[in-house]
Parts: C-alpha cells; sequence; structure tokens
C-alpha cells in the first residue's frame, strides 16, 4: 500500500498519535452519551490529506443552519473507528440535519490502522454515511505540510516567519509519500460513491 509517513526514531514503526489513550477516553464518553440520544441527522465525511482545506471546508460548513462539521475526531487511536463514528451522529444534536466530521487518510491508515479501506467505507454507507473525497495540488499541499510541522503553526501562519529553511531531501520524501497518498485515496475512492471537492478550483 502506501509507507508510513516519513519519520525517524522509534516513531518511524509506530505513529505517535497511536500511542496516545486520550481518544479511548473521548470514544467512552461519546457511547455513553450515545445512549441516551438518538439523534438522526444525514451523516457524512471529508476524507482528505492534511492540509488540504479540510479546516477551511469545515468552517464553511458550519455556517450553514442546522448542519453541524467537527474537525479531526479520529486523530488518537480509537478502539472502534466506524462504530465511534456511528455514535457521534445519534448524539449531534436534536436540530443537526447534517452531520459531519474530517477523516484525514494517513490517520484511518497509520493511526487506527483500518487495513481493508473500501470495506470501511462501505461499513459507514451502511450507517447512511454520505463520503466527500477533498483534493489539493500535491505540491502546494506539501509545502503548507512541511511548513506547519517545521515552524509548529498548523493555523493562522500569518503570526509566523515569512521565511524558513527546508531540508531538501525532508522536502522530497515528504512529496512523494504526499504524492503516493493522494493515488492510494483515489484507488480506494475508485470503490466507494462520494462528492470529489478540489481545494484548488472548489474552495480556493
Amino acid at each position: 500500500v502506501v509507507g508510513s509517513e516519513p519519520r525517524e526514531g522509534i516513531y518511524k514503526y509506530v505513529h505517535p498519535h497511536r500511542l496516545r489513550l486520550s481518544g479511548v477516553f473521548m470514544e467512552a464518553k461519546v457511547w455513553l452519551k450515545s445512549k441516551t440520544r438518538n439523534d438522526q441527522p444525514i451523516p457524512f465525511v471529508i476524507y482528505a490529506r492534511p492540509r488540504s482545506g479540510t479546516t477551511l471546508l469545515v468552517n464553511l460548513l458550519n455556517q450553514v443552519q442546522h448542519l453541524r462539521c467537527d474537525g479531526e475526531l479520529l486523530h488518537d487511536l480509537i478502539l472502534r473507528p466506524a462504530g465511534f463514528l456511528h455514535d457521534l451522529a445519534k448524539r449531534s444534536g436534536p436540530e443537526t440535519n447534517a452531520y459531519g466530521v474530517k477523516l484525514l487518510s494517513y490517520k484511518l491508515m497509520e493511526v487506527q490502522r483500518v487495513t481493508r479501506p473500501i470495506a470501511f467505507f462501505d461499513r459507514l454507507s451502511g450507517m447512511g454515511y454520505r463520503v466527500i473525497h477533498l483534493t489539493r495540488e500535491t505540491w502546494a499541499q506539501n509545502l503548507s505540510l512541511v511548513k506547519a510541522q517545521h515552524s509548529g503553526l498548523y493555523f493562522g501562519e500569518n503570526q509566523g516567519p515569512r521565511d524558513i529553511e527546508i531540508d531538501p531531501e525532508i522536502f522530497v520524501k515528504s512529496l512523494i509519500w504526499n504524492a503516493n497518498m493522494l493515488d492510494y485515496e483515489n484507488e480506494v475512492m475508485q470503490f466507494v460513491d462520494h462528492m470529489p471537492i478540489c481545494y484548488d478550483t472548489d474552495l480556493k
């Protein structure tokens, strides 16, 4: 499939977010809340690589009345990713007609360790979930990602330094990985009914 995200040391073999327990605790809280609620919005996921415009799309969607879209809630390890998404929709709020959450492809692969992504999306489809596949031109997406990783500023970059030095070798490794990840997403989406959205032509 696709090799792991370029990392060094022990994290080369296991993603650091897979070692956190905060996601499991959040999963338990959502599960308990879903037992007392049965909201029935139209659920959807935004499937994309990081720095592809997911935060912008989430912010735009949250301006629509009776629509709620959360951010990256599968950021850390979740024991039941599909079940967790089902529980999230059930507690989305009685006034919510549509509920969504963003799902980064590498988090699904490396943190949640979903090895059968097509079967995963089939299961979501059985729960009524719809899929938005958000893409962005890889060079700009990779530059944004490497800059954010280097500076530690993922949002509000205008507050950071205008000029930073990026190791060309790190940039190229990341560029190849991100290009491969987009190929992987596109291959999976061949078998998944979805709505394609392009950051460069539809959002930018």
